[in-house]
């Protein structure tokens, strides 16, 4: 797999669903940029032990986002990306980890279209956090 995703840097203009495991890594930090984050047609990512550049495109307009054992620079940084995505319709966030807690006045995200968003960040503080700046009438499951 290291060797495999840093080569996926061409523009995909036709890809719609895109799914990556690395069952070899348990917390990744190092942060890709998959196809020059212009995927146009993508609505549907899942990253597990994979992770992207958290101001790339290829976050942009999903309509679902699974993300599992990544290292997040900040909770800044993932709210970020998802205002970048106001479809959004399921958002799961599973063993994930983050250096640094989003920081005031960071402004809530309106996900007016999420129906389930399920979070696991490192402990019960960094989670609240995380929800704090989540406008949405979604179910929410922690796990």
């Amino acid at each position: 797999m290291a060797d495999i995703i840093p080569a996926l840097t061409e523009p995909a203009p036709n890809l719609e669903n895109l799914s990556f495991a690395d069952a070899d890594t348990i917390s990744c930090a190092r942060e890709f940029d998959l196809f020059g984050g212009k995927t146009p047609r993508l609505s549907n990512l899942t990253l597990n032990g994979v992770s992207v550049r958290w101001d790339s495109e290829i976050l942009h307009d999903l309509t679902i986002l699974d993300l599992s054992w990544i290292r997040f620079p900040s909770t800044d940084a993932i709210l970020r990306a998802l205002s970048h995505s106001p479809h959004l319709e399921n958002l799961i966030i599973y063993r994930c980890s983050t250096v640094s807690r989003a920081q005031p006045p960071f402004p809530s995200i309106q996900l007016q279209k999420l129906l389930r968003l399920e979070v696991d960040l490192d402990d019960e503080a960094t989670t609240q956090n995380f929800l704090d700046r989540i406008a949405s009438s979604a179910v929410i499951v922690l796990t």
